[in-house]
């Protein structure tokens, strides 16, 4: 998607489906929930289809994208790798 990496890394193949579960977040909401920290290596709980309450571990952080228009500010995004059915507890 070509959005600007921050800190940390995009997805690569660690991230393959044995692997531990990891995000990418965008900077609002990097700035929002971990004010005057660094959000790499924070743990999120997410729920898994399947396999119930996970903590997953955030590798990047990236850009804000303005997906509303832009006059609308940022919303807080996380990024999963395709095929990583979640849903945000």
């Amino acid at each position: 998607m070509r959005i600007p990496v921050l800190r940390g890394r995009l997805f690569d193949e660690r991230d393959g489906p044995d692997a531990p579960l990891v995000t990418i977040v965008n900077d609002t909401m990097a700035r929002k929930f971990w004010p005057n920290e660094d959000a790499l290596g924070k743990r999120i709980g997410v729920v898994l289809e399947g396999r119930g309450h996970v903590w997953i571990q955030i590798v990047g952080v990236v850009s804000n994208v303005r997906q509303m228009g832009l006059d609308v500010l940022p919303k807080e995004e996380m990024y999963f790798r395709i095929g990583k059915q979640m849903e945000i507890t």
